[in-house]
């Protein structure tokens, strides 16, 4: 029978592990207060801190403008094509920034940056749980220093982006529902709104799935979530929809004199913005068709198909994907890999994620300026991962079927 570590150590673990968080806010407040680049968590910090503070509505063109003073020492100029700096999210996504909304930007921004600094390695632990292999320690630690060592990882950091708590928040809600806490888990997916269109993605996703494996509880409570916060912000707000969807139209251009966004994809002359659109919906919708059974490695498999799906929507949107969301496709990989080289020990683990740090590098160590990966170069990250998943499907499908498949056939070491 397993004993618990004595109070004290619990104590000194949890003082290391304040000492650490201390250390990495101080870090990065040190790179925060001389950075003046336009970033994801500029707008939302300077919405929560105009409603909070200001008693101002994060819609209010003055809440813009304060932070496009924070960027430029001025209003910015829409001609030169300098950010707005819109709060362009539901009032809802204020819930997640209402805490460093109280502090002033170097340090609210600092604060970020750590809370984003834990969600990402804490995700690459929760999918390696989901995915339901026996990962050796080391590599399993050498997967959760790639989760923000590699490029996506560390430009999600700098950037402030929502996307690797929306991620960690995603797979919290799939491993609460691994136990069959359904109630928590439908609660906890409600919050992945704080990137809404994965968010919606995946809770389609996520709730296809339930409903086909006896878990009709956790989409009745996603959606009670949802409904009470939404609820919640329209009482605190009652405007606030109309000035949201004001704010969209601002922040492609409409009614604001700045050029549109003609770059675009989507807007692209053709039809090859709308070919890869319908494969990305109808790529959707098989995904998530209901199959009863499978367990949780291949609920893990539909979520990280999805997210991956959602990344390629924003991409051909906006032109934009946060690559950080093939996480999950890079645990499930792996783990096949290792499978199928299982003499070779953890030596095809450690190569993989070698690899794909180095891949995801290469705009930085191959040109001058340390570029990221462009649309095109993201797109083929996308379309790797997707096509991966895909032969993971088809691995673990042929495995159970030919081999009488286990939950051992993740092993990497």
């Amino acid at each position: 029978m397993s004993r618990s570590l004595p109070s004290w150590v619990l104590l000194l673990i949890a003082l290391l592990g304040m000492a650490i968080l201390a250390a990495l806010t101080f870090a990065n407040l040190r790179f925060t207060e001389g950075a003046r680049d336009a970033n994801a968590f500029l707008p939302r910090w300077a919405g929560a801190h105009a409603w909070l503070m200001q008693q101002r509505s994060p819609y209010h063109p003055q809440t813009s403008l304060s932070a496009q003073t924070i960027l430029y020492g001025r209003a910015a100029d829409l001609a030169l094509g300098e950010d707005q700096a819109l709060f362009a999210q539901p009032l809802p996504v204020m819930a997640f920034y209402a805490g460093v909304g109280l502090l002033d930007y170097p340090i609210g921004r600092a604060v970020w940056m750590t809370l984003l600094e834990v969600a990402l390695p804490l995700s690459a632990w929760l999918a390696i749980r989901l995915a339901g292999g026996r990962w050796p320690l080391a590599l399993a630690a050498a997967m959760m220093t790639l989760s923000v060592a590699w490029s996506p990882g560390v430009r999600a950091i700098v950037d402030g982006s929502a996307a690797p708590l929306a991620l960690v928040l995603s797979l919290a809600s799939l491993s609460l529902a691994q136990r069959r806490m359904d109630w928590a888990a439908g609660a906890v997916l409600a919050l992945v709104m704080v990137d809404p269109l994965p968010a919606l993605m995946l809770s389609i996703a996520v709730s296809l799935w339930a409903i086909a494996n006896g878990h009709s509880r956790l989409p009745a409570a996603a959606l009670g979530a949802g409904v009470l916060l939404v609820a919640v912000s329209l009482v605190l707000l009652p405007g606030w929809p109309i000035e949201w969807l004001r704010q969209l139209a601002g922040s492609v251009g409409l009614g604001t004199g700045a050029p549109a966004h003609s770059d675009w994809p989507i807007l692209q002359p053709g039809l090859l913005p709308e070919l890869v659109l319908g494969v990305l919906l109808l790529s959707s919708l098989w995904s998530w068709w209901p199959r009863p059974g499978g367990g949780n490695r291949m609920l893990l498999w539909t979520a990280a198909f999805t997210l991956v799906l959602a990344d390629g929507l924003r991409l051909l949107v906006t032109g934009r994907a946060s690559l950080v969301y093939l996480l999950p496709a890079v645990v499930l990989i792996l783990g096949v890999v290792g499978q199928r080289a299982r003499r070779g020990g953890t030596w095809p683990g450690v190569i993989g994620i070698i690899l794909v740090a180095l891949v995801s590098w290469m705009p930085a160590l191959l040109s001058p300026g340390g570029g990221a990966f462009g649309p095109t170069g993201a797109a083929i990250g996308l379309l790797v991962g997707a096509f991966g998943l895909l032969w993971f499907r088809w691995w673990v499908i042929r495995g159970a079927e030919l081999l009488a498949f286990t939950g051992e056939a993740g092993h990497l070491g």
